[in-house]
């Protein structure tokens, strides 16, 4: 030490932990949009009436009952003629997003068994048929047919359990007017409904985008057999919504 100085005392070295997060993010829910309790109240099926109803499932019909949760209509049950038991149902669920709807339209028939694809119920409406639960003697061999049209997942549960046409057939028929009564932009830029994942965003769009186009499509036929003369007008009204 040299004298006239004082010894520096240097305190020790201290040790730092330093602690980052990297916050998860918090996935959209997959399941159905709650909508509450489901109730069946007397009346016409919006999607279909009796006689088709007969001609398509294959069983005579008695009563009708509209499905409804959350003061909308959700589906519609027919019931057999002589003993009043279900012969067809149509339910309806809605999904945060198209592809969450699609995604579930697959599972569903994944749930069953004996899994067909149905390409193109209607232009750009894709569906599965399948084996499942619906009238209790027929334990699991009921034909259904789910679809995806937008956000919506539409199931045609029949009883059926030895031939998947009947199931197909309804789906087809009614799933113009379902695509008419659930096609809504849910944000002003036009995404599905709670689009908010960026990574699913462009395929929700996509997939609307196609709703409409098959939208248009379904609509043309129809003025194609009610009113010829319109259709120069509505074909131009389907060139706008395809260039949207």
């Amino acid at each position: 030490m040299v004298p006239g100085h004082r010894r520096l005392w240097i305190p020790p070295l201290c040790a730092t932990t330093v602690t980052t997060r990297t916050p998860t993010p918090t996935p959209l829910p997959t399941g159905a949009i709650d909508v509450g309790p489901v109730s069946a109240v007397a009346g016409d099926c919006p999607y279909l009436d009796v006689p088709t109803a007969q001609d398509e499932e294959g069983n005579r019909i008695g009563a009708t009952v509209v499905l409804r949760a959350g003061g909308r209509t959700v589906g519609c049950r027919f019931s057999y003629y002589y003993d009043g038991h279900p012969v067809l149902e149509i339910t309806s669920a809605r999904f945060r997003s198209a592809t969450l709807a699609y995604n579930a339209m697959v599972r569903l028939g994944q749930s069953g068994t004996h899994q067909i694809p149905v390409h193109d119920l209607m232009p750009g409406v894709d569906g599965v048929l399948y084996q499942t639960a619906f009238n209790p003697p027929d334990e699991r061999l009921d034909w259904a047919c789910s679809f995806a049209t937008g956000d919506t997942v539409v199931t045609v549960k029949t009883d059926q359990k030895n031939v998947s046409f009947n199931a197909r057939n309804i789906a087809k028929t009614i799933a113009p007017e379902v695509l008419m009564r659930s096609a809504h932009p849910a944000s002003p830029d036009g995404a599905s409904p709670a689009a908010v994942d960026p990574d699913d965003f462009v395929v929700d769009r996509a997939v609307r985008l196609r709703g409409e186009v098959a939208l248009a499509a379904a609509l043309l036929e129809s003025c194609w057999r009610r009113c010829p003369r319109g259709l120069e007008t509505f074909s131009a009204a389907i060139s706008v919504t395809v260039a949207a």
